[in-house]
């Protein structure tokens, strides 16, 4: 398992330097592989495409690392924005990424499991429909790549207290 976690890590370094230079789309399995020194069959035995490299990332460095069980949801919101912003260049590209199991509809399952556990402190568990919770996933994932893709956004500091503002307020 270990040497798999390494090849994974390998595989994600170089997709990530090779978006420091390159559009996503036009980043080839081939090109991955080379930056790695691994050969293809290596990378689709991890991943089946880039696209599930992609969402791998942001599950492997913040998910799975515990971001998004914290017991309060401002330091949930806190590290997901200080992470993204640690990494904005590469969540610069991945939130405008299109195609099957793009990185933007697997964010949203995240977020909208996230925004479901805040709202339902908020309301009645028969107010909190599908409709309600869809309405503050697209406003929130909004408001977020708005902020990350900015070309000078503000800090996760500036960013975290607009956000909980406008919440309290609400």
């Amino acid at each position: 398992m270990a040497n798999s976690n390494k090849t994974k890590k390998a595989i994600v370094s170089s997709l990530k330097v090779l978006m420091e230079t390159k559009s996503f789309e036009k980043i080839t399995i081939t090109e991955i592989c080379e930056k790695c020194s691994m050969n293809r069959k290596s990378f689709y035995y991890h991943f089946h495409d880039k696209y599930e490299l992609m969402n791998y990332v942001f599950h492997s460095e913040f998910v799975s690392c515990g971001g998004m069980s914290k017991s309060s949801g401002k330091v949930i919101l806190k590290d997901l924005c200080d992470y993204l912003y640690e990494n904005k260049n590469f969540y610069k590209q991945a939130f405008y990424v299109e195609g099957k199991n793009n990185f933007f509809d697997y964010f949203y399952t995240i977020i909208y499991s996230f925004i479901y556990s805040g709202l339902k402190i908020q309301f009645d568990k028969e107010k909190l429909d599908d409709f309600t919770l869809s309405f503050f996933t697209d406003g929130f994932i909004a408001a977020i790549k708005r902020w990350i893709t900015n070309s000078d956004p503000d800090t996760p500091d500036i960013f975290v207290d607009k956000i909980f503002s406008l919440v309290k307020n609400f």
